[in-house]
């Protein structure tokens, strides 16, 4: 299987590495899902430091902050397994204001 790998804020790693998000609030996850169903990615198997940058994979989300470098399983021709087609829709309903 292929790999990828993407650079993302730190403080997503709890959340991406063991779905823990109890430090970021309710839009941060909304944001971490949203990024994650546009890149058709599943969590990630790992992450290294990558240090302070100011223009990442995750740039349209977060502006310049410490990151990581997240691989991920690469889906061939399919969305991951966890991704459903209204999940996009009604994230994009609420994370979009009009």
């Amino acid at each position: 299987m292929r790999t990828v790998v993407l650079t993302a804020p730190s403080s997503w790693a709890p959340y991406l590495i063991n779905n823990d998000d109890s430090g970021l609030d309710a839009e941060e996850v909304r944001q971490i899902q949203l990024w994650l169903m546009e890149n058709k990615l599943d969590f990630p198997v790992s992450c290294v430091d990558a240090g302070f940058m100011n223009s990442h994979d995750a740039s349209v989300y977060v502006g310049a902050t410490d990151c990581q470098n997240y691989t991920f399983f690469e889906f061939q021709g399919e969305q991951p397994p966890y991704i459903l087609e209204s999940s996009l829709e009604d994230l994009l309903d609420d994370f979009l204001p009009f």
